[in-house]
């Protein structure tokens, strides 16, 4: 199995042989697909393709950080694979300053949703003054949500803008962006049932750490419970949802427990769905 090493193609397996092997392959073929592309974007000053292209390497890159995470073999890698992530990162920040200054860039205003995994890949690196860049730039006068205008989008641009209102500690925004995600995760079974990181976030921009432990206290049994659900059958795989739920860890809770300590909360949490052990102090 190839746990490390983007590129370096294995005999191909299939899931049924191999699942944590074939969703790493399936993540590393996405991931040269994509970087082939990054280039060609920015010379055809397709900036906003190019911050996608950009957004589905780092989720990739975050999948094998997850699945690598919880396979007792591939623990040894996850900090290097991590550290994959920060070119990628300014590429995305550069992404949106070259749509913001291109007056003749004909292509549409990047996506909000678009800065989720480069949100939470430099919370788990446990750089604050990346993660603290990254979300500003989502604010971004060339960053929109997907209907174009203000408050216009659904729960992919909400939990972008909720993970950057965290980590700026801007507790007013979260407020207002949790108001309008209690509204629009009615229609995703998924965000409705399986997505509570809001509550979390609340807690920790309010400081507020008995609350916050208990909230992680309930968190495994509500992950696990992800398996059983057959509604969330074919989410992506940093969802953790059905059969994959067994292979990943939550990226996110373990992001957001990393924030906790960097506010300076006691976070007291290391189980194998969050093996915070693995991602240092916060």
């Amino acid at each position: 199995m190839n746990l490390f090493g983007w590129g370096k193609k294995d005999k191909r397996v299939t899931f049924q042989q191999d699942p944590v092997g074939f969703l790493l392959q399936d993540a590393d073929d996405q991931i040269e697909i994509c970087r082939q592309a990054i280039g060609p974007n920015r010379e055809g000053r397709q900036f906003a393709l190019m911050a996608r292209n950009v957004r589905t390497v780092l989720g990739c890159v975050l999948e094998r950080v997850a699945l690598q995470a919880r396979a007792p073999d591939g623990r040894g890698t996850v900090r290097a694979e991590l550290e994959r992530c920060r070119p990628y990162i300014a590429l995305l920040i550069a992404a949106v300053e070259l749509r913001a200054s291109d007056r003749s860039a004909t292509d549409p205003f990047v996506l909000a949703s678009t800065f989720t995994p480069a949100i939470l890949a430099a919370m788990l690196l446990g750089d604050w003054p990346l993660a603290d860049q990254v979300s500003k730039a989502s604010c971004s006068a060339a960053v929109r949500e997907e209907g174009g205008e203000a408050d216009s989008g659904g729960v992919h641009d909400e939990e972008a803008r909720m993970a950057a209102a965290a980590v700026t500690d801007d507790g007013i925004a979260l407020g207002r962006l949790r108001a309008r995600f209690a509204r629009d995760r009615v229609s995703d079974p998924y965000f409705l049932r399986h997505f509570h990181h809001d509550v979390a976030m609340d807690l920790i921009v309010h400081r507020d750490e008995a609350g916050f432990a208990k909230e992680m206290a309930a968190h495994e049994s509500r992950f696990l419970a992800r398996a059983a659900d057959p509604s969330t059958k074919q989410r992506p795989l940093l969802d953790a949802c059905f059969d994959e739920n067994r292979l990943v860890i939550d990226v996110w809770a373990v992001a957001l427990c990393l924030l906790a300590r960097h506010r300076g909360m006691v976070v007291d949490v290391n189980t194998e769905c969050l093996p915070l052990d693995l991602f240092g102090a916060g």
